[in-house]
């Protein structure tokens, strides 16, 4: 028996084969079987690889349009200002007096999350740790 021929008869009715024909007949249909997932997951694995670089053109543009609103950000704003504003928030801080303190340098955070994430981390965080309530600090 050929395997065209074996494979239509486990259409109908497997136990008319013998032992051996059952086995290779399985064995046939496993191996089918394999081939076919390979090649879908060469068509997914081709179309992630296509999604992926059209994905990175577009971070391309995001950070050449971050880095220019960085450089005008930077020319816009008087840095004395900037620190005079920054050694008040620590003086406050610490309650003390800006004579107190010395600040050696300071550096732009990379940071962009917003209010809400933090206060969402910082709430996750006093609950895992047994509960500091930040209302009765602000």
């Amino acid at each position: 028996m050929n395997l065209t021929n074996l494979l239509d008869v486990m259409k109908n009715d497997i136990t008319l084969l013998t032992k051996s024909e059952q086995l290779i007949a399985s064995l046939v249909v496993t191996l089918l079987s394999m081939i076919i997932v390979f090649v879908v997951l060469m068509i997914i694995m081709a179309a992630v690889k296509i999604m992926t670089r059209s994905s990175l053109d577009y971070k391309k543009e995001e950070v050449i349009i971050k880095e220019d609103l960085k450089q005008s950000i930077e020319y816009n704003q008087d840095d004395k200002e900037i620190v005079a504003a920054i050694s008040a928030a620590v003086a406050s801080a610490l309650n003390t007096t800006t004579n107190n303190i010395i600040i050696k340098k300071i550096k732009r955070s990379e940071n962009s999350d917003n209010a809400w994430s933090k206060l969402g981390r910082i709430e996750q965080m006093s609950s895992m740790l047994g509960g500091y309530e930040y209302d009765k600090k602000i």
